[in-house]
């Protein structure tokens, strides 16, 4: 029988609990006076968040199994600017309230294009096996050298 470890339980409630103030906050018409149901959503998806986290712990791990502080980077920062957006963006009526500033244009780019070096740096330390093109390019090779020295 497979059960659920402590951390996958906390996950588990968590995205239960994420669920519940998503829906809450779907019904505008039954929150009391003050509440802004974009609060509830982001509250909510901040929960949903951090559940897949301890629910999927590998989101976070790296080839090895080590958890590795550039995801980890990557996931907050990209958690922030959703939530926020998710925050926001309940209560627009159009996209020209949903508007993106140019610093945080910044930001996630220079946060995506530091995953994308990272990744391409880890990968370049591992070793690479041979593409079945360089096999063909090497098979094309000395079937050339062979037919020259005939």
């Amino acid at each position: 029988m497979n059960t659920l470890k402590r951390e996958e339980i906390v996950g588990a409630v968590m995205l239960g609990f994420g669920i519940v103030f998503f829906l809450v906050a779907g019904f505008k018409a039954t929150l009391p006076a003050g509440v802004d149901p974009g609060d509830l959503a982001a509250v909510g998806l901040f929960f949903i968040m951090m559940g897949m986290v301890f629910y999927f712990p590998s989101l976070l791990q790296d080839a090895a199994g080590n958890t590795s502080t550039m995801r980890v980077v990557v996931f907050m920062v990209t958690s922030v600017f959703v939530i926020l957006t998710v925050k926001v963006g309940w209560n627009a009526k159009n996209l020209e309230e949903l508007a993106i500033t140019e610093s945080w244009r910044w930001v996630l780019a220079s946060l995506l294009g530091g995953k994308v070096l990272q990744s391409y740096v880890e990968k370049g330390t591992e070793p690479r096996k041979p593409s079945a093109d360089a096999k063909l390019s090497k098979q094309a090779l000395d079937e050339l050298k062979r037919g020259a020295s005939v």
